[in-house]
């Protein structure tokens, strides 16, 4: 049960303060603990579940001092949400704080196997694609288009004019390059400007997310 409406500011402050202190848990472990606090604050109508997977991605980020919040746990939760709810729930009703941890550091286990093999076929696609740009007229704003997409799959002729510094036909022309060759596709027709993604990074990075 989440605490009473008017107690929710209070519990708020009382969760971001406790962020910034100086704690000698284990920063991970600590992650865990914090998200089941934003879980049982249950701050907003709706949207919980989600900005409480974003939040502790970004905890776990900057408390383990990553360099990128690569781990994301959200899949996880939902792959096994009942036994997630009801791990949430034992710690609020008998202090199960032990079992909620170990649910949670075996979904860590489970979703870094999962990043490292996102990893490795992203980068076998980036060499594939590599392969593609080739060395034809223009290849290295392409090369730089690419790297581009392999950060945000995503892009406008603006966008791609901005990047490289070119002309807007030019940037135009690098992308029908890159739609000639697959690696971009044509967004929806009435989306202004006009948006182009790279399908297969989207479905190595987004799969099952």
């Amino acid at each position: 049960m989440p605490p009473p409406p008017l107690q929710v500011p209070e519990c708020l402050d009382t969760f971001e303060k406790y962020h910034h202190e100086v704690s000698d848990i284990d920063p991970l472990i600590r992650a865990f603990m914090a998200h089941y606090q934003f879980e049982t604050i249950h701050p907003f109508r709706d949207g919980n579940g989600r900005v409480g997977r974003l939040l502790l991605s970004l905890t776990i980020y900057i408390w383990l001092e990553l360099s990128s919040p690569w781990l994301y746990m959200s899949a996880f939760f939902e792959r096994h949400k009942d036994e997630y709810i009801d791990r949430l729930f034992m710690v609020s009703a008998n202090g199960e704080w032990d079992r909620w941890v170990e649910f949670c550091l075996m979904g860590v286990v489970e979703q870094s196997v999962d990043a490292i093999d996102r990893i490795d076929k992203l980068v076998a696609l980036r060499a594939r694609y590599a392969k593609l740009v080739g060395g034809s007229g223009g290849s290295a704003r392409l090369h730089r288009i690419l790297d581009k997409l392999f950060e945000s799959p995503v892009a406008t002729v603006p966008q791609v004019q901005a990047l490289t510094g070119v002309t807007y036909p030019t940037a135009r022309s690098d992308i029908t390059r890159l739609m000639e060759i697959e690696i971009l596709r044509e967004g929806p027709k009435t989306a202004y400007p006009k948006h182009f993604f790279a399908p297969e990074i989207l479905q190595i990075a987004f799969k099952d997310d």
